[in-house]
This record gives C-alpha cells, structure tokens and sequence, in this order.
C-alpha cells in the first residue's frame, strides 16, 4: 500500500523512555516486536507481522550508543515511531523491520543481521543543510576513521636552570608536531579529511619543570581511506623528522581503524523517494561519526538520513522519511 501524504506520527512521547536499556525493551515489547540481546549487549527488537515473510533478511534501522546520553539515541525513537506509524496506517511489509540498540557493533556479524538494507538516522549539527535550505541531508558515503597515540620523549629540568639550547622539551616538540598535522590537514587533496587532536597529557605536569613526557590522541576522519593513510604516513613522517631536529624521540600506536563505505545507491534511492513524496528538499552529503553504519556495510547495503538537529522539529522530519524509506524497502 502506498502512505498518506499526512503520516499519524507521534514523537514527543518517546523521549522520556530512552536511551535507558530496560525502558528501551518495555516500549518495543509493547508495540508488539520481538527483543532479543546477544553475547555483546546488543538489543535487537523485530517487527514481523503474520504476512511478512520471516525467512527474508530484515530492513534494518537503529544506533550505537557509547552512553546513555549519547545523542544518537534519536536512531532509536525514529525506529519505533517508524514501525508505529506504520502500525498505526495498517501497513504490512513484505519482510521483517528491525531495530538495533548497539553496544558493540564491531561485533555484528552477516549472521546477525543478514539484513536487507540498513537505514540509520542522525542529526548533522555543523549548520550545512540549513546554508543549503535542505530540511534532510542524504548520505552518500560515510566517513571511516583511524586514531593514533603518540608519545614524544625528552629531558625533564629546572624552568629557570636548563638554557634554552639544551632544553629536551617535549611539549614543545608535541606542540609542534600538532601544529603540522595541522598544516597537513588543511592541504590536503580530500575536503572531508579532518585531523583533531583528541587528549593530551604530560609528565610531570608541574609548575617550574620542563615535560619529560607528552601523550597525544590524533583522530583522522576521511571519505577515501587512501588519502587518510597518506596523511597519516606524511603526519608520522614530519614526527620523527622534529624529533630527530630536537633531540627527542616520538613514537605511535595506531589505536583503531575504520575504512569508510559507499551508501548503496538503491538506499539512497528509497531515501530521495521518501523526500520527494513528503515534499522535504533533500541535500546530498556525507555520514560522519557513524560506527554502527560502517560495521553493517561488511555485509548489507547501507543509508543514512541526516537532520539539522536534535528538536520535534527535526525529530518528526526524520521520522517521516525513515517511515516511508522503511516502508519502501520492506517491500522490494
């Protein structure tokens, strides 16, 4: 059946009771989807009406939550008003709709999920969909990352007894290290390469001592895996290249790393039709800070959806195209 053009959404109600894991598994139960939990915390809530075929792969919707404050919490209230819109008109899918509440998505595996297509929902705070007056971002690809900590080892000392030519200091040497990750982030070829430093301490961290010690977390984001890897050889060559001229030694630890991933073009299709059909105007874009969307595309086609913010506002917007993306994908 074909949707409204005026969805029966409702929203607000929904907030109180995530992203609380026991609150979470109540409102799902009690739209009538089946919750399961595996080995690794995960929550998977399933909507499989009598006519829908069990045997075939779920669409999927849902999140990674780090805490229970995460803003992504939004993926999974967009999820369950989805299926209760969908409830609510008397729609039946082809095949089963899915919700995950993800602890651990590095965990899933095809055995999971063997979705059909995956749609996750996020807000896009940087301002950019309201300079291009678009109501919904569409991705089209999802940024991977890489992270690293360095280390930059010196000399310890006296502030007021060690002359500034024999100073071994290793702030000064992290400090400009981070201002040519800077310099290497800002040439770089991709416009979607980010570089931040994340953390930062240092030994001993003292009034009137020199640091013997510093430690930093650097954060590479990028749509092309090759060029982030070029950057990131470049960033650890001009490391070594200032200790070297310093005196030092700078080492590094590659801590994670995430290739990005194309969205499938027939998602992104489901996604422009579902604009389209409730009147939105729609921005093409790219995913960032998306682990769950990453780790499904090992084995599914994937999609997202990106609101301006956070607001009923934006809330219902989202809702509204994940229901009708669902909605599409759940029959083909």
């Amino acid at each position: 059946m074909s949707l409204p053009d005026d969805l029966p959404i409702q929203t607000a109600a929904l907030r109180a009771a995530l992203p609380d894991e026991a609150d979470w598994r109540t409102p799902c139960a009690a739209a009538g989807l089946s919750v399961r939990v595996d080995a690794a915390g995960n929550t998977f809530a399933r909507w499989c009406p009598p006519r829908a075929d069990a045997s075939q792969p779920a669409v999927a919707t849902g999140a990674q939550l780090e805490d229970q404050d995460d803003d992504r919490a939004i993926g999974l209230v967009a999820g369950l008003e989805a299926i209760q819109t969908l409830q609510r008109l008397g729609f039946e899918p082809s095949r089963p709709i899915e919700i995950a509440r993800l602890v651990r998505s590095d965990d899933l595996a095809q055995s999971d999920g063997a979705y059909h297509a995956w749609v996750g929902l996020q807000t896009e705070p940087s301002g950019k969909l309201e300079k291009q007056n678009a109501s919904v971002g569409i991705a089209m690809s999802i940024i991977g990352s890489a992270g690293y900590r360095f280390r930059v080892t010196g000399e310890d000392g006296d502030a007021g007894a060690v002359p500034m030519p024999d100073r071994r200091d290793a702030l000064c040497a992290a400090a400009e290290t981070i201002h040519a990750i800077e310099q290497l982030a800002r040439s770089s070829p991709s416009i979607d390469l980010t570089a931040t430093i994340a953390r930062m301490d240092m030994i001993p961290a003292k009034p009137g001592t020199i640091p013997s010690e510093v430690t930093f977390d650097l954060e590479l984001h990028d749509t092309e895996a090759q060029n982030r890897n070029q950057v990131a050889e470049a960033i650890h060559q001009e490391g070594h290249t200032i200790a070297l001229r310093r005196g030092l030694k700078i080492t590094s630890e590659k801590q994670h790393a995430r290739d990005p991933a194309a969205c499938d073009q027939a998602v992104i299709d489901a996604i422009e039709q579902a604009c389209d059909d409730a009147d939105l105007r729609w921005w093409k874009t790219v995913g960032r800070s998306t682990p769950e969307a990453l780790s499904v595309a090992r084995f599914a086609p994937v999609g997202l959806v990106l609101i301006p913010g956070d607001t009923d506002a934006d809330l219902h917007v989202g809702v509204e195209v994940l229901t009708r993306t669902l909605a599409q994908l759940s029959t083909m």
